[in-house]
């Protein structure tokens, strides 16, 4: 009987969707579990799909991408608007598939990846010498978790700064849930905006967070602003490299899904982030591509991405079908692809070496 087959295919189809749907999950999971030590920290695929941030997922990818097009009003708008709707969008997701800290790191080949997490964040704090009872800030502070993770190895009390609301809120649950609210603080707020008071800080720092500045003169001047005389400021930049060619098409697309992938503005080079710093009055200290110190003793810095590239395209799987049968809300299938396009972009950038994450700048306010 043709309506019993067509019946019977049409529960067979649902029954494969959900059997992909699990097999995806289980598959995701136990590669994270296998190459990401910090499972403790990270987030679950159906606590992204049902996140409180859902909602509006379509609109809000919409707008991004629109933004990012060149759509919008202004030049300056479309900088700020993207990015509170990058994060809005792609935070979630960042937690489920890296861990709270979003970055990068310089990873030993006898370390862990969040001990290099770890270590990576830690030598920011060593390099300015953070301690018990210094005022610190984190300029672009994502989630908070290099911000707990520095204030718990210094001692330092440190003010998280991110302009989006949801960070802000994931923050500051991620912080009373370890015990941290009397060291670390956050507020949303925009870094090229800050309103704090002037020459009150005893030192800063960003991690991988100003390449997403439209103008980095704005925030480096706001940072040499709230700042005390003497003060020290690191970050870690992305940056294009000498190798990157403006004429090859393969180091443009390597670009291109960078930027789209990861919600910035152009890449910029290391030439421009000391013309930038000498423009507002900072004094450089010491500069050094970390990238460079990779040898025979660490991995790549892009190896966490190699490692998991086969289950981030099993969770995009997952969103399509999740989406497709109304468990996940419209614009999660974009939401991924877009990040995707940040993997392809981050992994051809690292392996042609036309892009670092961590160039590591360290400037200081002039004492006069």
């Amino acid at each position: 009987d043709e309506a019993f087959i067509t019946r019977g295919m049409g529960k067979g189809a649902v029954f494969a969707c959900v059997v992909a749907i699990v097999l995806a999950l289980v598959f995701y999971d136990g590669a994270m579990a296998r190459f990401l030590t910090v499972s403790n920290q990270r987030r679950g695929i159906w606590d992204v799909i049902t996140s409180s941030n859902r909602k509006n997922l379509g609109e809000t990818i919409e707008q991004y991408d629109a933004s990012f097009s060149g759509d919008a009003q202004s030049a300056r708008e479309r900088d700020q608007s993207m990015v509170d709707d990058y994060y809005t969008v792609a935070t979630d997701f960042y937690e489920y598939g890296w861990s709270q800290s979003f970055h990068f790191a310089h990873t030993l080949k006898t370390e862990s990846f969040e001990a290099s997490l770890l270590r990576h964040e830690a030598r920011l704090a060593d390099t300015i010498g953070l301690k018990k009872g210094m005022q610190v800030l984190d300029v672009g502070s994502g989630v908070g978790g290099p911000a707990r993770a520095i204030a718990n190895y210094s001692g330092a009390d440190v003010l998280g700064i991110t302009i989006n609301a949801y960070q802000v809120e994931r923050s500051r649950l991620h912080t009373t849930e370890m015990n941290l609210d009397h060291l670390v603080k956050f507020q949303q707020m925009d870094f090229t905006k800050m309103t704090l008071e002037s020459n009150t800080l005893d030192a800063a720092y960003a991690i991988e967070a100003t390449c997403h500045a439209p103008d980095l003169t704005e925030v480096y001047s706001e940072v040499l602003r709230v700042l005390k005389p003497g003060a020290l400021f690191a970050t870690y930049e992305w940056l294009l490299t000498d190798n990157h060619n403006e004429t090859d098409p393969v180091h443009l697309k390597a670009q291109w899904d960078i930027e789209y992938g990861n919600g910035l503005p152009p890449l910029r080079t290391a030439k421009q982030v000391l013309e930038a710093a000498e423009r507002v009055g900072l004094e450089l200290v010491s500069e050094e591509d970390l990238v460079n110190l990779e040898g025979d003793d660490t991995v790549p810095w892009y190896n966490h991405l190699d490692l998991n590239i086969i289950s981030a395209y099993m969770t995009h799987v997952t969103c399509w079908v999740t989406e497709k049968l109304g468990l996940a809300p419209k614009g999660t299938v974009a939401v991924h692809a877009m990040l995707m396009h940040a993997l392809d972009g981050l992994l051809m950038g690292g392996k042609l070496k036309t892009f670092t994450p961590m160039h590591l700048f360290v400037f200081r306010k002039p004492l006069v």
